[in-house]
């Protein structure tokens, strides 16, 4: 077997796994719709409480996307794949970095869309301005195109963690994904609270030592603003490198699978 990166390869490993895949995508339709349903009761009850939930929620589909890869218990076969730990570990980032996050942004927004049409608008349009409101007041643009990024790396980061536990885990290898998943998105709580506790105190004490604590109003307003900015910037930068080095650990995971 060359060790040039095979296309036809690619169609081989998904031949192996799209069974599994189809029913995954099945579950999948059927938890979003559930959620939509969940978001519509919202909408009717005026709800943001729950309809922060079924945002939340709606990401675990993402997040646990990878499990698809432990539906063969026996890895022999998996082992055996006629194909690279290059093609092998593109085709797991792929999927679940990449066609899963998509796929499901693309179902939620169809339906969002028929909700639109049937009752006039969506549900995202009736929640919006209470959403961007409580964004803003914490100095946050949601619709800037870096937030969005900002935001995009942060969600794909517990992804890319279950998909390495998923393929490193010999046993109990779902339960060890699920708990991947919680696990990095607790950690991303911690380090979150300690990183805005650290700029928030250096600059305070920036500002104590220009000797200017006392305000009140827009510069309260700003300085806010200042430590929402910086501690995104700060969690972004973490987690690029973070998502980075998980990609290649998840490269050297399957290219020792296969030695």
């Amino acid at each position: 077997m060359t060790d040039k990166f095979s296309l036809h390869r690619l169609d081989l490993i998904w031949s192996y796994y799209s069974p599994a895949i189809m029913r995954q995508w099945i579950w999948t339709i059927v938890a979003i719709s559930i959620m939509f349903g969940l978001a519509l009761l919202a909408r009717t009850i005026e709800s943001t409480g729950l309809f922060s939930m079924v945002n939340t929620l709606l990401l675990f589909p993402v997040y646990l996307g990878p499990l698809v890869f432990t539906v063969y218990d026996d890895r022999s076969m998996q082992i055996q794949l006629p194909a690279t730990a290059a093609e092998k570990a593109t085709f797991y980032v792929l999927h679940s970095l990449v066609i899963v996050p998509l796929a499901v942004l693309a179902l939620w927004i169809s339906l969002n869309s028929l909700s639109g049409a049937i009752f006039g608008d969506g549900i995202y349009n009736y929640f919006m301005d209470t959403m961007l409101e409580d964004f803003t007041e914490r100095g946050i643009e949601v619709l800037s195109p870096v937030f969005i990024i900002q935001r995009l790396f942060m969600e794909l980061m517990p992804v890319a963690v279950v998909l390495l536990t998923v393929l490193a885990a010999r046993r109990h290898r779902v339960i060890k994904g699920i708990g991947a998943a919680i696990g990095t998105l607790l950690a991303y709580g911690v380090i979150s609270g300690l990183t805005g506790f650290f700029v928030a105190f250096t600059e305070a004490n920036h500002l104590e030592t220009l000797g200017k604590m006392d305000f009140s109003g827009e510069e309260a307003t700003q300085f806010v603003t200042d430590i929402m900015s910086r501690l995104l910037n700060i969690l972004t930068c973490v987690t690029v490198v973070g998502l980075a080095v998980t990609i290649v650990l998840i490269y050297r995971q399957v290219r020792r699978m296969q030695a």
